[in-house]
């Protein structure tokens, strides 16, 4: 999906321009957390935090992420090895990190994305940061509703697309199938495609005539011919 494929563009940008060592995006559902992409520089520490968070068991509902997803702003701890609300706390002090921020990513008034931050130095809170943070995640969040209102007109203008298809066969259909006939049942117009459709030439079917869907043929030159 489209934060799928922007989260690592993003995370590489924000580490590189405000210096912090590791970032993640996830996706928050009710009842899991998924790590979609995760950045970090080269070190080895780092890899095996990454690696080691995807399969973390977490506990619903708690967390520095989940608070960022449940109160729609972004939230900062000072230092992870002091904090109650990182469960990740041993992991991150193997390797070396300190400081961490999440900021959620809201599209309309769903939140399931957010984004992770963390740096090897201890970093007291920066509200300017915070901010700013925050503005980027509603333009984030504003981005991929606008895909995914981009993505539900594409699939609709392809179910637009295919009904008209079906219904431009089906008139196709009824105008090469229609046939005229008299009072009597006698044909006066029958189309070649229905022609064939019975397996008798124009002039057959033109002194036949049909009641109760069985073929009559009143010139006794003309017999019904047998299946095969």
């Amino acid at each position: 999906d489209s934060m799928t494929e922007a989260a690592p563009r993003i995370l590489q940008a924000v580490c590189e321009i405000l210096n912090w060592d590791v970032g993640e995006a996830w996706r928050l559902d009710d009842d899991r957390d998924l790590l979609i992409c995760c950045r970090h520089s080269p070190q080895a520490e780092f890899a095996a935090f990454a690696d080691a968070s995807r399969y973390f068991d977490f506990t619903p509902r708690v967390g520095l992420f989940r608070r960022a997803r449940q109160n729609r702003t972004s939230f900062w701890i000072f230092d992870i090895a002091n904090s109650g609300n990182f469960q990740r706390s041993a992991l991150a002090a193997q390797a070396g990190l300190h400081s961490a921020f999440a900021v959620p990513i809201t599209a309309g008034d769903q939140t399931t994305f957010v984004l992770g931050f963390f740096s090897r130095q201890v970093r007291r809170a920066d509200h300017e940061l915070l901010g700013a943070m925050n503005n980027i995640g509603d333009q984030i969040g504003q981005f991929i509703a606008r895909k995914i209102a981009e993505n539900l007109v594409r699939e609709n203008e392809k179910l637009l697309r295919q009904k008209e298809e079906q219904f431009t066969r089906a008139q196709r259909f009824s105008l090469v199938m229609v046939t005229h006939s008299n009072l009597e049942g006698r044909w006066l117009r029958v189309p070649p495609t229905f022609c064939d459709l019975l397996g008798y030439a124009e002039a057959e079917l033109l002194v036949a005539h049909s009641r109760d869907g069985e073929l009559l043929f009143v010139d006794q030159r003309v017999a019904p011919r047998a299946d095969g």
